[in-house]
Formats: structure tokens, C-alpha cells, sequence
């Protein structure tokens, strides 16, 4: 099929039976192209327009690309050392707030097994006279 005058219908395909097969195949248009033709057309739509330059210009742009990429592994390099060193820290401030926690109710509960043993000790008129200097502090009125 080298005539192109069904190239909307080639899209598609055209569904046809060749004799002693039993399966239907498609069968697609085709156009003969010129190799030239082809080359320039890969060269300039997919390749992109090329520029001659002098070959000093060319190792120079070489030379600035792979220092760029030099670079450029450089700054991920310190990104990911600064992204490990954040996480260390991360690690590091959760085990101290732990240990803050810990610490923190360890001493809550011994100023108030001392408070509750202060009060133990205390008679029962020394109670009345806390209880109502408390009150007297807080705004609150015992009147039974």
C-alpha cells in the first residue's frame, strides 16, 4: 500500500483477510520517504537546530557544564547532610524532652509527698488556720 490518498483512514487501519489466514489483520498506510529527508527532519524536529561553534568555545561550555555539576552534587551533598544532622537533632530533642517529662513528674511527685506529709504532721488547729489563710488568698468564703 504505497498510495497515501487514505491517510485518514490509515490512522486507523483497515481491517483485511489475507487468503489461508483466519484472523483478520490490520493493515496501515505507508509513504517511502527519502533518507536525506528523513535525516534532516530527525536532525531539526527532534534534535533541535544546531549552531557550528569554534571547538575553544565548545570545551569551555564543556568545561563550565561539568563544573556546574560539580556543583550541583556539592549542594546535594549538604542538603542531605543538613537534612541527616536535623533529623539527629530532631532524635535528639525527643529523647531530652523524654527524659524532661520524667524528671519533671518525678519531682512534682516528691514536693507533693512532702506537702502531704507537712500537712499530716500539722494539728487539727493549724489545718483550720491554713485552710482559712488559703481561702482568705483565693477569694473564697468558708460560712457554714
Amino acid at each position: 500500500m504505497k498510495n497515501n490518498d487514505n491517510a485518514e483512514m490509515g490512522k486507523t487501519g483497515e481491517t483485511v483477510v489475507l487468503n489461508g489466514w483466519n484472523q483478520p489483520i490490520k493493515a496501515f498506510p505507508t509513504v517511502e520517504i527519502p533518507l536525506d529527508e528523513y535525516k534532516a527532519f530527525v536532525e531539526f524536529n527532534v534534535k533541535g537546530p544546531t549552531v557550528e561553534i569554534p571547538l575553544q568555545q565548545y570545551e569551555e561550555l564543556k568545561e563550565d557544564n561539568m563544573r556546574m555539576q560539580g556543583k550541583i552534587w556539592d549542594l546535594e551533598n549538604q542538603i542531605r547532610d543538613l537534612e541527616y544532622k536535623l533529623e539527629g537533632e530532631r532524635d535528639r530533642k525527643r529523647e531530652i524532652d523524654k527524659h524532661t517529662d520524667i524528671v519533671t513528674k518525678k519531682v512534682a511527685d516528691g514536693i507533693t509527698e512532702n506537702v502531704m506529709n507537712d500537712l499530716l504532721k500539722l494539728s487539727e488547729e493549724q489545718k483550720k488556720e491554713l485552710r482559712e489563710r488559703w481561702q482568705l488568698k483565693s477569694g473564697v468564703s468558708d460560712k457554714k
